[in-house]
């Protein structure tokens, strides 16, 4: 539980940068835009649960598909990928998120599918992050948002991303060659036998799950794409929820762009950088400056620290110490 503890008291004093920066580079907040979200009609709180929840049943969906095993159902799955949000939420740059779904996979299906169907989950979401990031900019570009010197970065983050997902699900073995090099330093030396032992373990894992037909393989892209865009139509929701005057088109590429470099932000959650870098982006997409806070710190309790609260009644205290162990992922007594 202190995993948990200090993970929070970093998120608010970050996030409380973060959401001072915005104050202080925007024209203030409004109290009255505060009360919108008090005031939402039931219609916008329905399809912002609505939204909400299809983002978590199509992520069970996915890696229930991955695990190819019928003790790992749509429920279970997606009690897997609610904890890995949870693990991912208190680790920098979500580290914890395949560990956790191995974790809680382990218990339904063998150790090496349940890291099958963690490493894999990494490269669908790779894949999905470096189409999307070419196709946002293109969007934003077509509807006269100038994103200006982010562009330089955008393009090194969609080619790292497409590059890492070319390596683990196609050329995984090339993994091995690149650590032996690596590893072979003086300095790294104590290290070369774990992380030997980790990309022989990847390289296997991938290889398992490429053996699914290639229509699956497929599918598996579309449930993902579909996954990430139910995510972010829970911010249209709330914003039409309370009457801000968005360009919902432009709302959805954003988002992908910010959340798809996030991951390379060192910080449990992102906290800093999503308060900062969402309230740019929303500013572009026409929120008014004044709701520009109230409208970020609702969306960053929705999309961040709900998943604080409830993960530990889905397993979050095991889940830490399981991680704290690093035992082998044997499976557990079944429910």
């Amino acid at each position: 539980m202190k995993t948990v503890v200090r993970a929070l008291l970093v998120s608010f004093v970050l996030s409380g940068a973060g959401i001072g920066v915005l104050f202080l580079t925007g024209k203030g907040f409004s109290l009255s835009d505060f009360s919108r979200f008090l005031n939402i009609p039931a219609l916008y709180v329905f399809l912002l649960i609505l939204a909400l929840v299809a983002w978590w049943l199509l992520s069970g969906w996915r890696l229930m598909i991955l695990a190819q095993d019928r003790e790992v159902t749509v429920l279970r799955a997606t009690r897997a990928f609610l904890l890995s949000l949870f693990a991912a939420a208190i680790t920098p740059s979500a580290t914890g998120s395949t560990f956790g779904m191995a974790w809680y996979l382990s218990k339904y299906t063998t150790t090496e599918r349940a890291t099958a169907v963690a490493v894999f989950s990494v490269g669908l979401d790779l894949v999905y992050f470096a189409w999307s990031l070419p196709v946002s900019i293109l969007v934003l570009h077509l509807r006269g948002i100038d994103i200006g010197l982010a562009t330089p970065v955008l393009i090194l983050t969609t080619a790292f991303a497409l590059g890492l997902a070319w390596v683990l699900m196609f050329r995984a073995d090339l993994l091995r060659h690149f650590t032996a090099w690596l590893f072979n330093f003086k300095w790294l030396e104590r290290f070369q036998s774990a992380a030997q032992a980790f990309v022989e373990e990847t390289v296997h894992s991938v290889a398992l799950i490429r053996a699914l037909p290639v229509s699956t393989q497929l599918l598996l892209h579309v449930i993902t794409g579909f996954m990430y865009l139910t995510h972010f139509l829970t911010a249209s929701a709330l914003a039409a929820g309370i009457g801000l005057p968005v360009d919902q088109v432009a709302l959805v590429a954003t988002q992908s762009i910010v959340i798809a470099v996030g991951f390379l932000v060192p910080t449990p959650g992102g906290a800093g950088y999503y308060e900062i870098a969402l309230g740019r982006a929303f500013a572009a997409t026409h929120v008014p400056e004044s709701a520009i806070g109230p409208f970020v710190i609702m969306w960053r309790v929705i999309s961040y620290y709900l998943y604080l609260l409830i993960g530990p009644f889905i397993g979050g205290a095991a889940l830490i110490r399981a991680q704290q162990q690093k035992p082998d992922l044997e499976p557990d007594a079944r429910d």
